[in-house]
């Protein structure tokens, strides 16, 4: 059942982390005392307003690409950010995170090492999986034995150290096929007993956000984002979502956005073979002309960006469809105007990455792993205003 979505893992996690370990050196050996560890001066300072701190610090897990790495300096481009663990599993993930972004500490299993060892942070994110929750996943939720109890050690790190803000994302799916998972996690968190006050920990906040709605990207991309705030003994925070703003036009994340359109007449299949990539052209040309039409306007002036790969058409019509690691990695996106299909680049652009930040990356990995992560990642400018709202909200 979904409510039994990781009780089991979390219970094991704190037996084992609690038991007696048998002494050793003889029974009448003395007891050592273990060192004094130095505190972090923000876990010290529980009752201290962000806002008033110069230092951040931060850490991740199922970090991925690693986007809070670009998305937090925006969002605090005057504090001292400390970057001290991430977690991930994915070698060519961690390839490219160690090519990009520098962290104190990195860790690869969520439910073992890193929900026991992972220090205290100021700002905690975490993409957990997507795939047990997704269409794509067949929506197996935490029946998923591969991903759906990766949420358990999250939660633990959580109960265990208490971060000031926390942020979850995932997939729609989580509130549409399975709530009561989602509820679960919600109720779980607010029910952590501060460990400083004794009182509750968290102000939890959920919602549907759409990337090209918040995000300033146009990017047809809705996530589920948890945002959890710790009260340090008030009653309540001033979180408020980030409001709507006009996203960006198509061409803007276009690698060559004054490229001449194609004739929709003679539309160039080359490289299309599969029927399925074929009728989805055909099909998305069709409704390209309906909508133009309507419009006054020649059919090859609107900008669209067509999924090749779907069952069904899944057209943007001055946007882009979601990405999906899957589709991304096919390259299974394409522009209809250029019949031309998105570049890992422009890929990274409808998930909020600037040409500046992509310049200055160290990228060593394929063009289809590296679409394939910008697949399954945090839109970085959702994730950017979120994090300002809620260190506002401190």
């Amino acid at each position: 059942m979904d409510l039994d979505w990781g009780q089991a893992v979390l219970n094991q996690q704190s037996y084992q982390a609690t038991r007696k370990r048998p002494a050793t050196g003889g029974t009448n050996a003395r007891p050592t005392k273990a060192p004094k560890k130095k505190p972090i001066a923000s876990e010290c300072n529980a009752g201290k307003p962000l806002q008033d701190s110069n230092v951040l610090l931060c850490g991740s897990a199922c970090t991925g690409l690693g986007t809070e790495h670009w998305s937090i300096p925006e969002a605090a481009p005057f504090k001292i950010l400390k970057f001290l663990f991430r977690c991930e599993k994915d070698d060519h993930a961690r390839q490219f995170l160690n090519d990009n972004v520098k962290v104190e500490k990195t860790f690869v299993d969520v439910q073992r090492e890193f929900a026991k060892e992972a220090p205290y942070v100021d700002i905690f994110t975490a993409g957990f999986p997507c795939q047990s929750f997704s269409v794509a996943g067949h929506k197996q939720g935490t029946k998923c034995k591969k991903y759906g109890k990766i949420i358990g050690g999250i939660i633990e790190y959580i109960k265990r150290r208490q971060p000031r803000i926390i942020i979850l994302e995932n997939v729609k799916g989580l509130l549409m096929q399975h709530p009561r998972t989602l509820k679960n996690i919600i109720s779980t968190i607010e029910a952590v007993v501060d460990k400083d006050t004794a009182l509750k920990c968290y102000e939890v906040h959920w919602s549907i956000i759409n990337s090209r709605e918040i995000g300033l990207v146009p990017q047809q991309r809705d996530r589920i984002y948890i945002v959890a705030i710790k009260l340090a003994g008030r009653a309540s925070t001033t979180f408020a979502w980030p409001r709507p703003v006009v996203p960006a036009d198509l061409s803007d994340i276009y690698d060559e956005p004054d490229k001449a359109p194609v004739s929709y007449s003679r539309y160039p299949m080359r490289g299309l073979s599969a029927p399925t990539s074929r009728n989805n052209i055909n099909d998305a040309i069709a409704k390209v002309r309906l909508v133009a039409q309507r419009e006054g306007k020649p059919a090859e002036a609107l900008k669209a960006v067509v999924d090749i790969g779907s069952s069904r058409l899944n057209l943007g019509i001055g946007c882009s469809p979601c990405l999906t690691a899957s589709r991304c990695s096919a390259r299974a996106f394409v522009n209809l105007q250029t019949a031309e299909k998105l570049t890992a680049t422009e890929m990274m652009r409808l998930q909020g990455f600037t040409t500046e930040d992509i310049s200055a990356m160290k990228i060593s990995l394929s063009n289809s792993r590296m679409a394939k992560m910008v697949g399954n990642a945090f839109t970085k400018s959702v994730l950017a205003r979120i994090i300002r709202a809620a260190l506002k909200s401190e």
